[in-house]
């Protein structure tokens, strides 16, 4: 590590005192563990931003809030009930992490992979404590709060320096590369499209609307395919229970058109002329050398591939795909367990899903969340392998994900419902203007006798459309 000016290092010191002392202040009025969570996303984006004085530091403050979710979650919340899908998950990432042992150096490898697993168990831990829908909407704030905090900075940042786009023809702030960037803001374009379409009060939904449009904005000038796919997957996941309403669907589909028009318009023959490639030679060479790797041990893998050329001792090299980084570092048996969790994870969220189609409300609109998040960081990571690093949003997105598989049939639905008048307005568009009230006054009564369809003609079933 860098020497690191004194100065700075008190300055962090006492930031993160303040810190401390602040959010046992509110501990009574917001989550503590979603807003460690919220700091973490920040810590992520900025502990690889080399432009910044002392980001080196910023690493070991994003490894103490992760270990700090877990304790407070343990020891606060009894956030250590890991259902099927967390542990699914947990077990996967322990595998990937335990491979290191039969590797070129174990305990290093050990340290460094073993990152990730800390990270994606914070993740669970952030599901996991919650227990009712106004906790999870509370949750959800906090980590939009980060978003925001990101996508001003990063706005801020292009007005500032604007140079930084033509440098390498791709927007990277702060001296973060690109693609980690895209990485960045996708994850975070996931979780605040959740805010966007569900919270209950409008002042929320409009800050995460500000808040995606920015980061929609920076992707593009990132150039980060990958990470544009992400966000266009996770934000489709989550926002499928809206596509009742098309218009929502054409309004924003019209303005991200109408946005991509004017970037292409102004910016052509910088950061478009990568967005306009199709081809994947940028990965023809990492991912050539995985496959030489697996083929020098193709039952176990190398356990761990390091390169000297980032830090001292050792790092994980990029495959650029999840999958080739389990190919070379684990094997045929890693990709048979990587298979096993994906199908795993799938069964459980569409299990959840039928579950909560009964239920509905928010923890149905939660459930398309969770699939969402897990579902963008595997489409991500075929093109990427930053998301079995413990440094990543992305990484503690699937233990969210996980996590909220495991806790959502758990969660008591004490918020009102804000699609109920959409609901109301079926009903009524369907025939059963009198008795949709009534029918659930009824519900809440415990009066489902009165209800039997052939003995009552006031019931929804008998009522003439």
């Amino acid at each position: 590590m860098q020497d690191l000016d004194p100065t700075i290092l008190l300055l962090l010191v006492g930031v993160g005192l303040i810190f401390h002392v602040a959010l046992a202040a509110m501990a009574k009025t917001v989550n503590p563990v979603a807003t460690l969570g919220a700091a973490f996303m920040l810590l992520a984006a900025f502990s690889v931003a080399d432009e910044i004085p002392g980001f080196q530091m910023l690493k070991f403050a994003r490894i103490y809030v992760t270990v700090l979710i877990v304790v407070v979650g343990f020891m606060f919340y009894r956030a250590y009930s890991f259902g099927p899908a967390s542990l699914v998950l947990l077990g996967f990432i322990g595998f990937y992490v335990g491979a290191a042992a039969w590797g070129p150096s174990p305990v290093r490898g050990i340290m460094i992979k073993g990152l990730t697993f800390q990270t994606m168990l914070a993740g669970v831990t952030i599901a996991l404590v919650i227990r009712t829908t106004s906790e999870l909407q509370n949750s959800m704030r906090m980590l939009a709060i980060a978003t925001a905090t990101f996508a001003f900075l990063g706005i801020t940042e292009l007005a500032r320096n604007p140079g930084a786009i033509t440098a390498i023809g791709r927007y990277g702030p702060w001296g973060m590369n690109p693609n980690r960037f895209g990485q960045t803001a996708a994850s975070m374009v996931v979780l605040c499209t959740f805010v966007m379409f569900n919270d209950t009060a409008k002042i929320w939904r409009l800050i995460a609307l500000g808040s995606v449009s920015t980061l929609a904005f920076l992707m593009l000038l990132a150039g980060a395919r990958g990470a544009i796919g992400m966000a266009a997957i996770g934000g489709f996941a989550v926002a499928f229970p809206l596509l009742k309403r098309p218009w929502v669907v054409a309004f924003f589909g019209a303005a991200g058109a109408g946005v991509m028009a004017l970037f292409m318009r102004f910016l052509q023959g910088v950061t478009p002329t990568r967005l306009n490639e199709a081809n994947l030679d940028t990965r023809e060479e990492p991912w050539s050398d995985a496959i030489g790797h697996f083929r020098d041990s193709p039952l176990l893998g190398k356990g761990w591939v390091a390169s000297e050329s980032v830090r001292e001792g050792g790092s994980t090299v990029n495959f650029h795909s999840i999958y080739m980084q389990m190919l070379a570092e684990t094997g045929m048996v890693g990709i048979v367990i990587i298979a096993i969790t994906m199908l795993a994870l799938a069964f459980l969220g569409l299990r959840l899903w039928k579950q909560q189609l009964a239920v509905g409300g928010m923890t149905l609109r939660a459930t398309y969340l969770a699939g969402a998040l897990i579902a963008a960081v595997f489409a991500h990571g075929a093109v990427e392998s930053a998301s079995l690093a413990g440094s990543t949003v992305a990484a503690m997105l699937m233990g969210i994900g996980a996590g909220l598989i495991d806790r959502l049939p758990k969660l008591v639905d004490d918020l009102p419902d804000r699609h109920a008048k959409r609901t109301s307005d079926e009903w009524y568009e369907d025939g059963y203007e009198d008795s949709y009230d009534e029918y659930y006054d009824q519900q809440r009564d415990g009066g489902d006798e009165y209800w039997e369809a052939d003995d009552n003609p006031d019931h929804p079933d008998r009522q003439a459309v």
